[in-house]
């Protein structure tokens, strides 16, 4: 009954398996997105403090330019940051593979306009008052990532794009009606920043590779381990099945189960939790088989275990120990209800009319129990129960005894 569960037992390896392989791969997906997630935020951080450079080195520069007094004409143009920043891009991308640039929907370098992915990010920052771009983008079958910030108009701004009379005379010269008319505060630009995601993806990758790697060991290795479990468990439940087979672990007479059946079964397979033992024993069942025969004594055997039988649970387990001794082991139970329990057994014996050939017997019965927590060794607390019913005997009999403990 307690072992009758094999293919119960396969399915559960099974789907432990499948289950724990699920698992395993969702957290490496999850494994993937995170360190994903991870290195974008380092390109970004990286992006803001190349950003950041090229801002205060350009403020900087800017700012000398003015205050040095410098003549601008044709030959010195050159020195001024907006100007000098569209020479910067092509030698830095060559030894980092980064291209950094100062770009315009509205440019008077045609080196410094912007393309399709900056325009995205100038029309952005044109309806958002968002102070970075970053968006993942493909080009010519390679991925980049794009991050922009703004370039606003700021005082000095407006002596090379404020109107075109108040303007610089050299700008006045050269450009004829390119940006101009800007005020304080609006959009000239961005600085563009475009990362190519070569080597993150393959660091990724071999991140995430090294991650299946792991997972596939694992699996194969609890895999391994559930089946060596799987195995041994029904090697053990098979022998355990002959064993009771072996000993015929029911009772003839009432059906119960008997003493073998206790003696084999493994105890801590029934019982996760505190339990009791119960002890029951028919008063003077000698003088019954004395007075009546054995015939007779036989029939109240069976009518006891019938009542016994009526107030036990399915997953209780009763026995005939021997005799006329009975035992009930009872898991999950409050105390204050089993005592009602087994006064409501003692009652009902004591109140029932055992019928033998047209004669009415009364009998009693002695009941004593002890009961066992965590740990406990069924055994002690096998003779505990009984040291308990022997005092229910030797205290005059038809009683409930509960063991205790010096």
């Amino acid at each position: 009954m307690l072992f009758s569960g094999i293919p119960k037992l396969l399915n559960t390896f099974v789907l432990s398996i499948i289950f724990l392989s699920i698992f395993l791969i969702l957290k490496s997906f999850h494994f993937y997105k995170e360190l994903n997630d991870s290195f974008e935020k380092d390109i970004k951080a990286e992006a803001r403090v190349l950003n950041d450079y090229i801002i205060s080195m350009k403020d900087i520069y800017q700012k000398q330019l003015f205050k040095s007094g410098l003549e601008l004409n044709e030959k010195t143009l050159g020195f001024i940051p907006a100007h000098a920043s569209s020479l910067i891009p092509e030698n830095f991308k060559n030894q980092q593979k980064y291209y950094i640039k100062s770009v315009s929907d509205r440019p008077r370098n045609k080196n410094n306009k912007a393309d399709k992915e900056e325009q995205k990010a100038i029309e952005f920052f044109n309806k958002n008052d968002d102070i970075e771009y970053f968006e993942k983008y493909n080009e010519n079958g390679k991925q980049y990532y794009q991050f922009a910030t703004r370039i606003n108009i700021e005082q000095y701004c407006l002596k090379c794009h404020g109107k075109k009379e108040n303007v610089l005379p050299i700008i006045k010269e050269k450009y004829d009606d390119l940006a101009y008319n800007y005020k304080l505060g609006d959009l000239r630009g961005i600085i563009s920043i475009k990362i190519p995601t070569e080597n993150i993806n393959n660091k990724v990758d071999s991140f995430f590779k090294r991650e299946l790697i792991y997972i596939l060991v694992v699996i194969m290795l609890i895999g391994t381990l559930l089946y060596l479990i799987y195995k041994k468990t029904k090697l053990l439940v098979t022998h355990t099945q002959k064993i009771a087979t072996d000993y015929a672990m029911t009772d003839s007479l009432t059906g119960l189960y008997n003493r073998h059946y206790l003696k084999n079964i493994d105890i801590s397979e029934f019982v996760s939790s505190d339990y009791y033992i119960i002890f029951f024993d028919i008063d003077y069942f000698k003088k019954v088989n004395d007075l009546y025969g054995h015939t007779c004594g036989d029939l109240i055997l069976k009518e006891f275990s019938i009542i016994l039988n009526s107030y036990s649970r399915n997953d209780d387990i009763l026995c005939r120990y021997g005799g006329e001794e009975f035992i009930l082991i009872i898991k999950d139970i409050d105390k204050n209800i089993l005592e009602k329990k087994l006064e409501k057994i003692r009652k009902s014996i004591e109140e029932n009319k055992f019928i033998f050939q047209e004669k009415k017997i009364n009998i009693t019965t002695s009941i004593g129990y002890a009961k066992a927590e965590k740990g406990s060794e069924f055994i002690i607390v096998l003779e505990q129960a009984d040291s308990a019913l022997y005092t229910a005997k030797e205290r005059g009999r038809n009683q409930i005894i509960e063991y205790e403990r010096i």
